[in-house]
């Protein structure tokens, strides 16, 4: 009798301590309903399928699923791999390998994902990508949205992309393409980010020292000052995170700049879902003055260990120039069916098309009715490879196919 007594007792105070942190991250009942039916995404216009919403609506990011719209949020425990490894290698703020709330707001991987909407709040939410205009309440629209499939006539080798940091992947994105197995082509552009030194670090109750940013008390803040560049998106980057205190599971991080402002959640590994990310990119927003100062905030005490906090500067003077060039040849007469997606493209040479599609396996592509291979473009993806043969006039017209993997079906 005293042994049953100390196993349940022992199970019932296990219990507790494990999911005392899990319970409260469910919605209440009723409430997942209401938030998602007040979206300012329920007042989108209508447009093309494949034309898809970002939105800054962290609590709600299956929301797509219920309004029935294209969305670049999820959390599916069902992911596609290629895209959870995508995201990551692009270091956005992730701390659950299958929660995938939205994109940073960021310029560049927004228009290679045919992102034409982004709603969220007024004030105090992430910055509204660069290039978007207000079309009402809390919602914002990129006229200028790349289409389904666009082309690239420059192709980079395996060992040129894989000497990439992040941040030029993600600007490489829009200028040139690395697809495996496809030769290289034409010359590698020349990045145009720009380093930006830290002048000052000073907190409250906070600090930074020695491979350590910690937290002693609730409340605490920590300033990182810098001299920004005008025009353009920043970038906080915190390279090999880890948590530093043994008894905080999961650390959380306010980050105001201007008026963008995030949460970003930090998790150990024995949280159950560990992204298992070496480094978080954090994208203060786009200012037309340049940014000088970043805050960050906490709630709890805690810390983190990491190898080195960097400012970067990712100038927009010629983000228009090097989006139109990917539409100058692109796929037209676009037919979308739940399997099938088919259409026409003119090109004058050899070329890589890229959809605005994430990469998986299975996917098959026609070309004038006879199968080609797909290709994953940029690690992330579908893509094949488009020879102009038979000219006429130094141009071809193609007629592509492209059916979706059977596991896939609607």
């Amino acid at each position: 009798a005293l042994l049953t007594l100390l196993v349940a007792g022992n199970c019932v105070f296990n219990a507790n301590l494990a999911f005392e942190d899990y319970v409260p991250m469910f919605a209440q009942r009723g409430l997942v309903e209401t938030e998602v039916a007040s979206m300012p995404a329920n007042a989108a216009p209508g447009g093309e399928q494949w034309q898809r919403v970002d939105q800054d609506y962290p609590n709600n990011p299956n929301a797509s699923m219920l309004l029935d719209y294209a969305g670049v949020a999820s959390y599916f425990s069902t992911s596609n791999g290629n895209t959870a490894r995508f995201l990551s290698d692009m270091e956005l703020p992730l701390y659950n390998k299958v929660l995938f709330p939205d994109l940073d707001s960021r310029t560049f991987l927004n228009a290679v994902l045919a992102t034409r909407w982004f709603v969220g709040t007024e004030q105090g939410g992430r910055s509204v990508p660069y290039g978007y205009e207000s079309a009402g309440a809390g919602l914002w629209e990129d006229k200028a949205v790349l289409p389904l499939g666009f082309i690239y006539d420059t192709i980079i080798s395996k060992e040129q992309w894989a000497g990439l940091s992040a941040l030029e992947r993600q600007e490489l994105m829009l200028r040139a393409v690395y697809a495996q197995g496809v030769a290289s082509a034409g010359v590698m552009p020349e990045s145009g980010l720009v380093p930006v030194e830290i002048t000052h670090v000073g907190g409250q109750g906070a600090w930074l020292d020695r491979g350590e940013l910690n937290a002693y008390e609730a409340g605490s803040t920590l300033t990182i000052a810098f001299q920004g560049i005008p025009r353009s998106e920043t970038y906080l980057r915190l390279s090999e995170v880890e948590l530093a205190w043994a008894d905080t599971p999961r650390f959380a991080m306010t980050v105001q700049a201007g008026q963008s402002r995030r949460e970003c959640l930090f998790g150990g590994e024995n949280f159950l879902w560990h992204s298992e990310q070496g480094a978080t990119l954090i994208n203060l927003g786009y200012s037309e003055q340049g940014l000088s100062r970043v805050t960050l905030s906490f709630d709890q005490p805690g810390g983190l260990r990491l190898d080195d906090v960097e400012v970067w500067c990712q100038p927009m003077d010629e983000y228009e120039d090097w989006r139109d060039e990917r539409r100058t040849e692109s796929l037209t007469d676009v037919q979308m069916s739940a399997d099938r997606i088919s259409g026409s493209i003119t090109t004058a040479g050899r070329r890589v098309l890229a959809f605005a599609i994430p990469y998986s396996p299975g996917w098959e592509i026609y070309v004038d009715g006879q199968p080609v291979k797909a290709l994953k473009a940029n690690d992330f993806l579908l893509a094949v490879e488009l020879e102009a043969v038979n000219l006429t006039e130094k141009t071809a017209s193609l007629e592509v196919s492209v059916l979706a993997p059977a596991s896939m079906g609607a």
